[in-house]
């Protein structure tokens, strides 16, 4: 069955329930990776203003997360309010080698959900959209723009492929007739050069430092979340993105904010160097670390030091756009991160590492200002967003709407489950995206997958103790 008919289906069922709220608006903002705690400190420094009135006007939640740390799976799990064994996701790769797509989720997510409710969405960048969902509104494939590695040559042939490529790939927006609207929204390198960022992009060799990936999906929300959406009367009720920047920055540079790793790293000088040889060693293809070449210099720390940070900063640009842009009077912000960062135990100074629990921010209409809930999940996330809008729960849900955090509207009448029967779309006859080997690569440098493809779980499920208690992973 096509997804077509599949929210055909979806709709009659939601028909029966009741329409979803005419009302409420909610928009997401996702930020892979985001740390509280870095949040809190850079906060309290006054670099954050953003983040500062978030906090201070709204609400806040720590997430557990249970099974491994990954952020497919948890993105996913967050849209569909199902663990990985059910939605279908189970990391990047397949053990075959194959990258997850939507075309192996097996769940409806919350913007099928909204779409057979009559409530048009706009989702930009989220993870597993590619190919891009038929729905009301406009969504823009996660696969539409690449961060490549820190570590990828700007030479390398395979960019000027990927480039060439972009053009060709089917499935990236729906409706096809956003495409065009969407290339024109990406940053130019003027723009990419006046950026407080331009150093950080000059040291990747070119436009694939994530920062261009997450304004453009920035842009595409702006774009379209206060105009009418495709085909239809009314502006969208459901925004999603999804954003990279301090997940990708934060893996190869988050040791160096960490004055433990500051202080290993000015008594030996040459434990990076040391340490990325072993890694490199160990890991088939895996490529050289910044700073790993040679001794590292006092010069060099501060330099790198600064990444994560300013990476934050950036972030707090965003966010404030956001809260500038919405309405608070019938929108609920929702902020939530998959997961946050610490340094790697095992290779103290040399990589960042996965730290649970993740973090989820609420602002604006419904919010109950000053709430705090410090045991949610991220299978909460999704029961929250849908009883926000109004639509039904599943009665199979292990999760729970936060209730604590927000004055929720009445809740629709539940549904037996949002499970499928089979994945949500049909690919046997539909276009292979040829960015492939391009996100391969860039999961093998960050040390997701082999040289092969093949996932490497085993960082991901070692888990440990750390922050007061809370869980992480490495």
């Amino acid at each position: 069955m096509t997804s077509c008919l599949r929210l055909g289906a979806l709709a009659v069922t939601l028909a029966a329930c009741g329409p979803g709220s005419a009302d409420d608006r909610v928009v997401v903002l996702g930020l892979d990776g985001l740390d509280r705690l870095m949040v809190e400190a850079l906060t309290e420094e006054g670099r954050l203003p953003a983040f500062a009135r978030l906090q201070a006007e709204g609400a806040t939640a720590d997430l557990n997360v249970t099974g491994p740390v990954l952020s497919p799976i948890i993105w996913t799990s967050m849209a569909s309010g199902y663990p990985g064994e059910v939605h279908g996701i189970g990391g990047w790769t397949t053990e075959a080698g194959r990258t997850f797509t939507a075309a192996d989720v097996r769940t409806h997510r919350l913007w099928d959900v909204a779409s057979a409710a009559n409530q048009a969405s706009v989702v930009s960048g989220y993870l597993m959209t590619w190919p891009a969902s038929p729905v009301p509104g406009a969504v823009l494939s996660d696969r539409f723009a690449w961060a490549f590695p820190m570590n990828k040559d700007p030479t390398d042939p395979s960019l000027e492929q990927a480039r060439r490529s972009h053009a060709e790939l089917d499935a990236l927006v729906q409706p096809a007739a956003l495409a065009e609207g969407a290339r024109a929204l990406q940053l130019t390198t003027a723009e990419l050069e006046e950026h407080a960022l331009s150093y950080q992009i000059d040291a990747y060799g070119g436009p694939f430092h994530p920062l261009s990936r997450d304004l453009l999906h920035l842009r595409f929300w702006q774009t379209h979340w206060d105009s009418p959406a495709w085909g239809t009367s009314t502006r969208p009720q459901l925004g999603m993105m999804h954003l990279v920047l301090a997940d990708q920055v934060s893996h190869i540079y988050w040791p160096f904010q960490d004055p433990l790793v500051q202080r290993a790293l000015r008594t030996d000088p040459s434990a990076r160097m040391r340490a990325a040889a072993e890694d490199r060693a160990e890991a088939t293809g895996r490529r050289a670390s910044p700073y790993s070449q040679a001794p590292i210099t006092a010069a060099q720390i501060a330099e790198a030091a600064r990444w994560v940070p300013d990476a934050y900063e950036a972030l707090d640009a965003v966010l404030a756009e956001v809260m500038d842009d919405i309405d608070p009077t019938d929108t609920t912000l929702i902020v939530v991160s998959d997961h946050g960062f610490q340094s790697s135990r095992s290779r103290l100074v040399l990589s960042g590492v996965h730290r649970v629990p993740a973090v989820l921010y609420a602002w604006g209409h419904r919010v109950n200002a000053g709430a705090e809930e410090p045991d949610g999940h991220v299978l909460d996330v999704a029961p929250t967003l849908l009883s926000l809008l109004n639509l039904p729960l599943a009665q199979d849900f292990t999760g729970a709407p936060l209730d604590g955090l927000f004055e929720l509207p009445p809740p629709a009448e539940p549904v037996p489950t949002w499970r499928l029967d089979r994945p949500s779309l049909d690919l046997t006859a539909g276009p292979q995206s040829p960015h492939e080997a391009a996100l391969l690569d860039q999961l093998e440098a960050l040390g997701y997958v082999d040289a092969l493809g093949a996932p490497l779980l085993g960082a991901s499920r070692a888990r440990g103790r750390t922050h007061a208690g809370h869980e992480a992973s490495e």
